[in-house]
């Protein structure tokens, strides 16, 4: 039987929808999957199948043994939640539940329609801290938009203006993007606080301070002006409040500017003379990192007017417009309803970004739900969501736990899954349907219809577009959500298309390209350079505003007014005394689009850890080393990374990347001082201190890849990980899990609660992930960093790689993962030391001590904080102690040995001397032989027999 045709499908890994080629086997299954180069578009098949992904709906409940996930059916879990949001509605208004979509954005449209039919105006997205400032700039601006034309490379510009991006890691085709190709006779400019690889290509590189791109832009101004490098016949004709503008940019001298800036004098003017006399001449911007600043909106109309300065708006080879010219049918509802709804959130203090985004504000969020705005929060559905978006993320949090009802849709278990009482699982693009719309260029749009080339998602798995047409049956409007007809909504949304056209979308999966007039419905003939000349500029005046009629009608400066960052060396120099060095974050990584993809083994090889990058010089001052772990610290609290130390960044400045559960640099951002026209946060510029983590005792053995690697082996292999031969002592592998299980069994026979345990000499974990399956908290106790470090790893994305050494330098990658059932916000890790346990670990209902005495300095310590007035084991508690009893001098002085000597006459034996050091209030119950096997290399293991002894404390 011959193997199906290859077939077509767009990829979802970010929101490109880059065309890859479907290959079959000869049995119908997805072989591969073929089109661009793109490490992300590689882990599509790996994503169906992981074992971390959700594949059942699931309700938090609490159980005897705690607050669990359980599984439930799908009708269930839509009644739950459709009465919880009725019954929030009846109590306190639609508008106190909100709706929230992240990634995927394919079934916006559909989440827009439900919160609004249902009666709340608080629909919200990502985009409510991404790309929507730059857009709302564009509009007030200049009427059209025009950033995302920006990364289209043009054959006429002679000098690109590249502002804060770095396609190399952004953009397909990435290093080979055409807008970064140096080209003769084409002068490249690079703004940047890093000196990327985009920057490395420059003709000029301007190392710019994160937050002061406003006073660079307006420097760029002034000498423009100046100089006479200006299109004054389009300043006079076409622009409004050109005066006001020019006198007040005749305040930043590129003196003033290199001083706030911290660029050279001389790079500033020869970029404002390129710019203003190699035209044409094109900007090139990100969506956010000139705007993610506590005055980035305004910044950023100052950078963009730089195009209006020098006539190169809408010209071939200057910043033409970008217009979205092939758009299906609007399913929101968006306009049909907004009249008849509460005010959104956001609306009294962002009136301007709400004018112009039809969403509510998500900054507002926390806010909104500790019930400091207008209408307080008490519920909310979202999609795809995770809290480490949002600035001061642990206060965020803890304001999540407040909500009455949550529910979320997902593709993994992440820290806003933990929380929500209600967990639906998503189809990938895969398994899903949808009509896909873009514009490619000025005058070229593509319409998709994406059918699902894997017929039966995983699990139970469902497309959001249908969780939301079921979510809304449910709730009694199947009148208005095609009655949970997927395909009669995608068909009406195509009611816009010609049926000829429509049969021609539905006929090719690599969609069709619409050629036409600049907008769809203008009424122009063919390709119109300059739009403006036969439409004016949509803005309050017509004119392109360098002074905004809108803004100053909003109680805002119409200039765009620069102002330093509410937190900087300038503007704050008390705190800058204790937070001395500029946080910029954000930067991207080829290996995955914000918080997503990291659960993938071959993109953690290529970016495997969180890090902060920082100049040798900030580096040295401080003891820091390549690769040392380091503390980040602002007022919201601390983060922990590995130290990147390159001069690529400028000195006084560090940059950390963005979307590490374990490592959050959200949570040192400020939440309160947002941008006031936008309110977006200053996730690219605010104060911190970077310092050297406090080592452990250089001489600890378990510190080193090597040892990690083998207590993950030794943890979480497979079988034919450890042992792949047909003989051999396989009842000996899998020893934490059975640790555990013994665990579970010895307080189940007891009849002893099974609440809280604790597992010191955790190693790297699988033991207390094990015990979450029953206990409701589990706390692992190591004094290894690396393997608290590896725990928390795996405690935050369910998996981890490590290398299985085979023979020599010789080896495989394996991936350690913890089962989808496995409740990990149970368990938390801590790096201590057995032998001086914290005062506050107390009164756990079990606690495992495996394979931990016989490495102690003092085992007796250990032993005594067992018991007495604040013992770790409650009474009437559990304690297991297992050990081979390998008295070593290494480890244990041999006077502080349990047991395996002989002294006056008496022989003593490791049992023996640990009844004596737990002492009469606790009493022998069991003991058995355990085996256990590590593996060393391919042909070299240690079998070792461990005891095991199971006492309980005595109740008084």
């Amino acid at each position: 039987m011959s193997s199906p045709a290859p077939s077509k499908t767009t990829c979802y890994q970010c929101e490109l929808d880059c065309m890859f080629d479907v290959h079959y086997e000869s049995n119908g299954r997805v072989k591969k999957l073929s089109g661009p180069e793109c490490p992300r578009g590689n882990v599509q098949l790996e994503m169906q199948e992981h074992p971390q992904r959700l594949r059942y709906p699931l309700q938090r409940v609490k159980t005897a043994n705690g607050i669990r996930h359980q599984r439930i059916s799908w009708d269930k879990a839509l009644a739950i939640t459709a009465d919880a949001m009725n019954t929030l509605k009846q109590k306190h208004g639609a508008e106190s539940v909100a709706f929230f979509s992240g990634y995927t954005k394919e079934a916006r449209l559909y989440l827009q329609r439900l919160a609004h039919l249902f009666g709340s105006p608080n629909y919200m997205t990502e985009s409510g801290c991404c790309f929507t400032s730059a857009q709302v700039c564009e509009e007030l601006t200049y009427g059209y938009h025009f950033k995302h034309a920006s990364l289209l490379a043009a054959p006429e510009t002679r000098c690109r203006l590249i502002w804060s991006t770095n396609p190399v890691h952004s953009v397909v085709p990435f290093d080979k993007h055409p807008i970064i190709e140096p080209k003769e006779g084409v002068k490249m400019i690079v703004v940047d606080p890093r000196r990327t690889e985009t920057a490395e290509r420059a003709d000029l590189y301007l190392p710019i301070r994160p937050g002061s791109d406003g006073a660079l832009a307006l420097g760029i101004h002034h000498l423009l002006f100046k100089n006479g490098w200006i299109d004054q016949n389009f300043l006079d004709r076409w622009c409004h409040g050109v005066e006001e503008f020019r006198n007040y940019v005749k305040e930043f001298s590129p003196e003033r500017v290199a001083d706030i800036c911290q660029v050279p004098v001389t790079d500033i003017r020869q970029a404002a003379e390129w710019y203003g006399t190699q035209g044409p001449s094109q900007l090139v911007m990100s969506a956010c990192s000139t705007t993610h600043h506590t005055n980035g909106f305004q910044n950023h109309r100052a950078m963009i007017l730089l195009a209006a300065t020098t006539g190169n708006v809408d010209i071939p080879g200057g910043n033409r417009f970008f217009f979205r010219n092939a758009v299906p049918k609007s399913i929101d509802l968006f306009k049909e309803t907004i009249d008849q709804l509460p005010p959104r959130i956001g609306s009294d203090k962002f009136p301007v970004w709400i004018n112009h985004i039809q969403e509510a504000q998500p900054m507002l969020l926390k806010r909104s739900i500790d019930g400091q705005e207008s209408t307080q929060i008490r519920g909310m559905f979202a999609l795809g969501m995770n809290p480490i978006m949002w600035p001061n993320t642990s206060d965020f949090v803890e304001s999540l736990k407040k909500l009455e009802f949550f529910a979320c849709v997902d593709f993994f278990p992440n820290p806003a899954t933990e929380l929500a009482d209600i967990v639906f699982p998503a189809a990938t693009s895969l398994e899903r349907e949808a009509l896909i719309s873009a514009t490619r260029c000025q005058f070229r749009g593509i319409v998709q219809y994406r059918k699902p080339i894997i017929k039966t998602p995983v699990g139970e798995a469902r497309s959001d577009a249908q969780i939301i047409l079921d979510l809304g049956c449910h709730l009694g409007m199947s009148e208005q959500f095609w009655h949970g007809d997927l395909q009669a909504s995608i068909h009406e949304q195509a009611e816009t298309l010609t049926p000829e056209l429509w049969e021609e979308v539905q006929n090719k999966p690599e969609g069709v390209n619409i050629f036409g007039a600049v907008t769809m419905d203008d009424g122009l003939e063919g390709q119109t350079d300059r739009v403006y000349e036969i439409k004016g500029f949509p803005t309050f005046s017509g004119k392109v505003e360098f002074d905004s009629e809108e803004l100053r009608q909003a109680g805002y400066d119409g200039l765009p007014i620069y102002r330093e960052p509410t937190e900087s060396p300038l503007s704050t120099p008390e705190m800058a005394k204790k937070f001395p060095l500029v946080l910029t974050t954000g930067g991207r990584s080829i290996a995955y689009v914000h918080s997503q993809q990291r659960q993938f083994k071959q993109l953690r090889h290529l970016d495997p850890h969180p890090r902060i990058q920082m100049h040798p010089n900030d580096a040295d001052s401080r003891g820091i080393k390549e690769g040392q772990s380091v503390i980040i610290s602002s007022p919201r609290g601390t983060v922990e990374m590995l130290a990147e130390v390159t001069d690529s960044i400028l000195a006084g400045v560090v940059h950390a990347y963005h979307g590490w559960a374990t490592a959050n640099i959200n949570q040192l951002t400020d939440d309160q001082n947002l941008d006031p026209i936008s309110g977006f946060p200053a996730f690219k510029s605010s104060l911190c201190q970077v310092e050297a983590k406090g080592k452990i005792d250089a001489d600890n053995v378990y510190e080193g890849q090597q040892m990690l690697n083998d207590y993950l082996l030794l943890h979480y292999g497979m079988a034919e990980d450890t042992l792949p031969y047909p003989f051999g002592p396989r009842d000996a592998i899998d020893f934490p899990a059975r640790c555990a299980k013994l665990v579970l069994d010895s307080a189940t026979q007891l009849g002893i609660k099974t609440e809280r345990a604790i597992d010191v000499g955790c190693s790297v974990g699988r033991a207390v992930f094990e015990l979450a399956r029953t206990y409701q908290e589990v706390v692992g106790v190591d004094l290894s960093e690396s393997f608290i470090e590896a725990a928390n790893t795996l405690k935050s994305e369910g998996q981890l790689d490590y290398f299985r050494k085979d023979e020599g330098n010789l080896g495989q990658t394996l991936s350690a993962t913890i089962n989808s059932a496995i409740e990990r916000n149970r368990t938390a890790f801590r790096q201590a030391d057995a032998c001086a346990l914290p005062p506050d670990l107390v009164g756990f209902d079990a606690v495992l001590l495996a394979n931990l005495l016989d490495r102690l300095p003092s085992p007796k310590a250990c032993l005594g904080r067992m018991g007495g007035h604040k013992g770790l084991v409650r009474p009437g508690g559990l304690l297991v102690v297992m050990s081979p009893y390998t008295w070593m001098e290494q480890f244990t002085p041999i006077d502080a040995w349990l047991g395996g000597y002989e002294r006056e006459g008496n022989v003593l034996s490791s049992k023996d001397g640990i009844r004596a050091a737990l002492g009469e209030a606790f009493e022998l119950v069991s003991e058995e032989d355990m085996p256990l096997l590590i593996r060393e290399h391919a042909r070299k293991y240690q079998y070792i027999v461990t005891h095991v002894t199971v006492w309980r404390r005595q109740e008084t």
